[in-house]
């Protein structure tokens, strides 16, 4: 990405739908979920689920699946794990997405595995009673072989169906009647999903007896959809290097279900960590102003972005912002401002090292009226406030020493 240096950064829209990935589940500790259910068509046909802690993908562990399925006609079977949304959750929402995704792993390969498929099955319920129309993908190798992780990556398309259609891998098909599909309204409503399944299923055998019975065993993890286009428009994002803190601000035209900002930093030589968070607006259409401060940075340049995160757990990622650190090259002392004040005024200076620094102000006939700074300081630039809200008008001096250095200059308190 274009990267600016050191004051405004970025300008004009920007949606934060770069490298959007919603999680749908992560499978962590689902093993005992009361949203689980299996269906077959009886024993020996069974699913035994249980925790993986070990071997995963994403988050603290997968979901272990062990999958028999029984020899019951020469078409084949099925053993489902479906989950269902809890009651009072809302709609799963897949609008916005091109794929969905799920991490596989085949521990135990099947004895037949030309005739053992993998499918998903998603159902919508527009209405959130009647019946539950599902759709379905089939892929003929995904359990064929032990083997790696992989990631299926599955087309969120509706395909065209008289109603029975086969289904495959190109997309999604409504279930037809004839294997026991319900109808709503005869659509794929991808704002109102309320279950999934995983399903291991055998068929195409041609020998007229029953396809034999078959087990895989499988790892689940992080089941997500991507291409969900996330609704927070970042309309300006910058970086401002401050003596040795970056001053980062941002601003929002608009925000949807908005959580907070995450501040991540690089340097040359380090891969992205979070620094800092600040709490996002939720729900918004109006112009919203953020600021984070990154403080005590050392010298060199560092690359900045903003990792956004929805209520449903739904990240997405800005653009990239830099800026520099410089350590001064020589000892200064600057005119205050505003000079006349009137009742504080701001006094920057410079050290070159670090050493014990003191800036002190004295009145017009050399009695000490203030103490600023009485520390050992970094090299860099800083900044100090000056309030002389208890002082009468007239000419001050200030002084700054340092081991190597010593500055006086003068400036008017006007009331």
């Amino acid at each position: 990405m274009k990267k600016f240096l050191t004051t405004l950064l970025f300008l004009g829209l920007f949606s934060f739908s770069l490298i959007a990935q919603a999680p749908i589940m992560s499978f962590d500790s689902m093993a005992d979920s009361p949203n689980f259910t299996i269906l077959n068509e009886g024993p020996p046909s069974a699913a035994v689920l249980s925790n993986e802690t070990i071997d995963f993908q994403e988050g603290s562990g997968a979901l272990k699946v062990q999958y028999t399925i029984g020899s019951f006609h020469p078409w084949g079977s099925f053993t489902s794990l479906v989950y269902n949304k809890p009651e009072a959750a809302p709609f799963m929402d897949f609008t916005g997405s091109s794929y969905l995704k799920i991490w596989i792993k085949v521990l135990n390969a099947p004895a037949n595995p030309d005739f053992m498929f993998f499918r998903l099955h998603i159902g919508d319920q527009p209405n959130g009673t009647g019946p539950i129309e599902e759709y379905i993908y089939e892929n003929a190798t995904a359990l064929d072989a032990v083997g790696d992780w992989f990631e299926l990556e599955m087309p969120l398309i509706e395909r065209v169906s008289d109603g029975n259609t086969t289904p495959n891998n190109e997309g999604f098909v409504v279930m037809p009647l004839g294997w026991g599909g319900a109808r709503n309204n005869g659509t794929l409503d991808l704002d109102a999903i309320v279950n999934f399944t995983l399903v291991a299923t055998t068929i195409g055998w041609t020998d007229p007896a029953n396809i034999p019975a078959d087990s895989v065993t499988v790892l689940f993890d992080f089941f997500n959809r991507d291409g969900a286009v996330i609704p927070v428009e970042l309309t300006s994002f910058s970086a401002v290097s401050s003596n040795q803190d970056v001053i980062l601000n941002w601003i929002t035209a608009t925000e949807v279900n908005n959580l907070r900002f995450e501040i991540e930093r690089k340097s040359q030589n380090s891969e992205y960590q979070t620094v800092g968070s600040v709490q996002g607006k939720g729900t918004t259409t109006e112009i919203s102003n953020y600021s984070f401060v990154d403080k005590n940075l050392n010298e060199g340049t560092y690359t900045y972005r903003l990792k956004q995160i929805d209520f449903d757990g739904t990240t997405s990622f800005s653009n990239e912002v830099e800026t520099t650190i410089e350590i001064p090259l020589e000892y200064s002392l600057n005119q205050n401002y505003p000079n006349p004040f009137n009742p504080s005024t701001s006094i920057e200076y410079s050290v070159v090292s670090n050493e014990y620094v003191s800036l002190k102000v004295y009145d017009i006939i050399g009695n000490e009226v203030a103490t600023l700074v009485n520390e050992k300081k970094d090299a860099g630039k800083y900044s100090v406030n000056f309030d002389a809200s208890n002082l009468t008008s007239g000419v001050y001096i200030y002084k700054l020493s340092t081991n190597n250095f010593v500055q006086t200059k003068k400036m008017m308190l006007v009331k």
